[in-house]
């Protein structure tokens, strides 16, 4: 049966417990200590992020061993139930736990408007500069053809052999970063190098298009 709702001092340790736990386990890679504070059939769910819900405390421990979180986080307030935290990359969200017989029974997750948007920032000023660059090169390329603001045509082997290896150390520098700023919420490890990849694939398509390359199609 449910536990007697908890005095407010009493709640505020469990939050406190458990998100102790939580980072330890970020750090340690050791989910174990976390996982058995979880009812044998426990839900644990999210609101925002597209993972979850994941039901019993079995599933709950395969999905921290698939794609552990790599952040820790600290809790801002404990009101009447709703755990407020902020994860130490940036990044906020709230938490409601919920016990039965000393475990908890429902674990439920939501992140605010706090999850890191550098990347989808970046890109923005990105295609703004290079939108700025393509329209002065076209216009240089009509005056010096009478009209013609662009060819489209392939890229060159050598503006290939240049490009290519450049957009693959790219995406290798961006996997990094994103890996370091973090999601705002659990994601698997593929996550990061998808997201890199259509970073650097956005910007490099951007740029083939303001050259009148015919590659930008594949990026």
């Amino acid at each position: 049966m449910p536990d007697p709702p908890p005095e407010p001092a009493e709640r505020e340790r469990w939050a406190h417990e458990h998100v102790d736990r939580f980072n330890t386990a970020v750090l340690s890679g050791d989910w174990s200590a976390l996982v058995t504070t979880f009812h044998p059939d426990a839900v644990m769910e999210f609101v925002g992020p597209p993972v979850g819900p994941f039901t019993d405390r079995d599933v709950i421990a395969a999905a921290y061993r698939a794609a552990p979180p790599d952040d820790t986080m600290r809790i801002q307030s404990v009101d009447h139930g709703l755990i407020a935290f902020a994860w130490s990359r940036g990044g906020t969200g709230t938490m409601e736990i919920e016990r039965a017989d000393g475990l908890i029974t429902r674990l439920l997750v939501g992140n605010d408007q706090g999850i890191p948007l550098y990347g989808q920032a970046s890109r923005q000023v990105f295609s703004l500069i290079t939108n700025i660059y393509g329209w002065w090169r076209w216009q240089n390329n009509r005056r010096r053809s009478h009209g013609t603001a662009v060819t489209p045509h392939w890229a060159t082997h050598q503006q290939r052999l240049h490009y290519g290896p450049l957009a693959l150390v790219a995406v290798a520098i961006c996997h990094f970063v994103f890996r370091a700023i973090g999601a705002g919420f659990p994601v698997p490890s593929w996550y990061y190098l998808a997201d890199s990849w259509i970073f650097v694939g956005s910007m490099l398509a951007t740029y083939a298009m303001a050259r009148g390359w015919v590659e930008f199609w594949l990026c």
